[in-house]
């Protein structure tokens, strides 16, 4: 016999009663009615302020599922103690799939039938929401902190009260939707992002302030929805996220039922609107009569199942919205450098690296364990011992390098659980530097004088200017990076100023790396956060060796990381991208490609750098002492007339009258010089 579902409308505040209907006869249950009745009449005459389900109801109910044989059971909980409107706050925002990104998860292997993360890591216990209607903060804090679980094997608390009270979005205890972005690069009111701990900002169920700066210990790398573009995803593409990226955060609609649950396979359909975010870590084919997800609640571990509800697939639109996290394993160890991370390494003078590490997050790094591993001019890489001169404090000493070549490296230690940990990550570029003897600057811009940069593209409006900044709090930056005043920016005028329909360019004045080397420092702001289609465009840099003929591409800043605003410095090798010559140019494109955005740029502090090859000398220190004195005078006299002497390093040194070669003329104004008062080395 074929049976349905038929809703019956209720006042707000009440409880919406589903009658059971026979299809073949339409006839109601003369229970079924008796007890739709019934809680009718409650609703009825209940008071709108109500906020409970009370004990009456909750037995009609009971005495409901008793009679139609219903596969869970009920009874009053604290979650009861509360009205579906304070517990279930998901709120489907208009057009969220617009620019949303989506992963099919289609299944790459033969699922297994039953698969439950608990049975395999330390999943933090249920939590309680309590009467405010932050469901989509808990639904969203769960995945990261399950994640954190399976990985680190560590167990956290994470601050939903963070998300309740520091996000842009006009979400709170009135409802929100899943906020992954503020865990991954979507800033608070400091223009920081990412988790904080439950220590940070305890939950407090209501509204509270945001009182940042906050300390955020947690980040994840990205996050995506489940499925197409509409509908409730299917069971596999759910079953592998779950495998593949642990518990995952679904949409559910909620009724009275739902919220008295106390134990069993929940299989009521229930045909209303999503209200509700819960987490999946889980499922078993063989419960039910097609399977069950195991669904995480935010209603305390009082609440079902130890704060758990085993739901049938397809029920009360279990799944909608889902989405998951992708979160890699965090480092237990934190590395400090002591020393800053050198651009030039003096190939005469040993230079050295000093860092200290120490165990975060639970972890205990070996004593003795740190190695130094390096590549010098793209050789295969080699380690060997750091010096431990203090307990957890090393040096590295860097090993012989001509002058000229390139030397990559990075560091690492063992931690008891992780194993060998490394800076910079694996995933990561290694540190670079050159073996040379000074910095020299090619060219320096704070943006103070004019010089000479070109300001093109296609853009409708918003096109770079220099000036100090307007500060007009619309995404453009309120000072520039280094403190003289001015900077370039994009549309520098108050109002609607921002980049729009097209490419604004900025293009640097010609530059000279033909020596073989340099370097490229600038800082960099950009924000794309605002408007209808926020977080969608990028900020691109480009570097040219043939006066802007051809760019090759350094770096993007967007469309999520860094495009908030701030200023971030950045720099690179100009040889790693180009072939250096003396018609270099960089070039920074802000642009505003997609839909309506608020895209805003700067630049400032602009340097380029090459290191000398050669190393530096005193015009008249044949000898090499660092002085001027009468032993040059006989270095050089020995250099002429004895076969076998050493030559002065280098041989300009000793040639002081600059006349183009080293001879006796040379011994003599050193001579007139010191005794006499005579003519000064020239500059040689």
């Amino acid at each position: 016999m074929v049976s349905f579902f038929r809703r019956v409308d209720v006042p707000a505040n009440g409880i919406a009663m589903l009658i059971k209907v026979n299809s073949a006869k339409r006839k109601v249950s003369p229970f079924g009615l008796l007890s739709a009745l019934t809680m009718f009449l409650l609703l009825v005459f209940a008071s709108p302020s109500q906020a409970q389900l009370n004990d009456e109801e909750i037995e009609v109910m009971q005495a409901r599922a008793e009679s139609e044989g219903w596969t869970f059971e009920m009874a009053k909980n604290p979650a009861t103690e509360y009205s579906l409107d304070q517990l279930c706050g998901l709120v489907e925002p208009e057009n969220w799939r617009e620019n949303a990104r989506f992963d099919p998860c289609t299944p790459t292997r033969n699922l297994p039938v039953r698969f439950d993360w608990r049975d395999s890591a330390n999943l933090p216990p249920a939590r309680n929401q309590g009467g405010c209607g932050s469901c989509w903060a808990f639904g969203t804090v769960g995945p990261l902190e399950c994640n954190i679980a399976i990985k680190d094997e560590i167990t956290v608390d994470l601050s939903e009260q963070y998300l309740v009270s520091c996000n842009s979005n006009g979400w709170g205890c009135q409802g929100g939707w899943f906020a992954h972005s503020y865990h991954q690069f979507v800033p608070d009111p400091c223009d920081s992002a990412g988790a904080v701990y439950e220590s940070e900002f305890p939950y407090v169920a209501y509204n509270a302030p945001c009182n940042c700066p906050y300390e955020h210990s947690y980040k994840i790398d990205s996050w995506s929805y489940i499925g197409g573009n509409y509908s409730v995803p299917s069971v596999d593409a759910m079953k592998q996220a779950i495998i593949d990226h642990g518990p995952i955060s679904v949409a559910v609609t909620v009724n009275s039922e739902f919220q008295a649950y106390s134990g069993g396979i929940f299989d009521v359909p229930w045909l209303t609107s999503i209200n509700h975010a819960v987490v999946l870590v889980g499922w078993d084919d063989n419960q039910g009569d097609s399977g069950v997800w195991f669904m995480r609640n935010s209603w305390g571990p009082w609440w079902g199942e130890n704060g758990y509800m085993r739901i049938a697939y397809g029920c009360c639109d279990i799944g909608y919205g889902a989405c998951y996290v992708v979160y890699n394993k965090s480092s237990r160890v934190l590395f400090e450098y002591e020393t800053e991370i050198p651009l030039c390494i003096n190939p005469v003078e040993q230079d050295s690296l000093r860092l200290n590490v120490t165990g975060i997050l639970g972890g205990s790094v070996v004593p003795g364990s740190g190695l130094f591993h390096y590549s010098i001019e793209g050789s295969a890489f080699q380690a060997v011992p750091m010096t431990e001169y203090y307990s957890n404090h090393y040096r590295v000493d860097f090993p012989d390098i001509p002058a000229g070549q390139f030397i990559e490296y990075y560091v690492s230690v063992m931690e008891e659980n992780q194993g060998r940990v490394f800076d910079p990550d694996t995933m990561e570029a290694p540190f670079k530097s050159i073996s040379g003897y000074e910095e020299l600057t090619v060219f320096s811009d704070n943006f103070e004088q004019e010089l000479s940069w070109s300001v093109t593209g296609d853009a409708a409006d918003g096109h770079w200017s220099r000036g100090v900044p307007v500060n007009y709090d619309r995404g453009d930056p309120p000072t520039d990076f280094d403190g003289s005043g001015k900077c370039y920016l994009t549309d520098n005028v108050a109002g609607n100023s921002d980049v729009d329909d097209g490419t604004a360019t900025l293009i640097s004045p010609a530059f000279d790396l033909s020596n073989g080397n340099g370097y490229v420092s600038y800082a960099r702001w950009y924000s794309n956060h605002a408007g209808d289609d926020p977080y969608n465009d990028e900020m691109h840099i480009y570097i040219s060796g043939d006066d802007g003929a051809t760019w090759s591409l350094v770096e993007t800043a967007g469309p999520q990381e860094e495009a908030s605003g701030g200023w971030f410095e950045r720099g690179f090798w100009a040889d790693d991208f180009v072939e250096l010559s003396d018609k270099m140019k960089i070039r920074f494109d802000a642009s505003d490609l997609n839909d309506e955005s608020v895209v805003e740029a700067a630049v400032d502090a602009v340097k380029i750098s090459a290191f000398a090859l050669e190393p530096p000398y005193i015009c008249g220190d044949a000898s090499g002492d660092g002085l001027v004195n009468v032993s040059d005078a006989v270095f050089i006299i020995n250099y002429i007339f004895i076969s076998g002497s050493a030559e002065p390093e280098p041989l300009e040194s000793a040639e002081v009258n600059c006349d183009g070669s080293v001879n006796v003329s040379d011994a003599v104004l050193i001579i007139n010089y010191i005794f006499t008062g005579g003519t000064a080395p020239c500059d040689c």
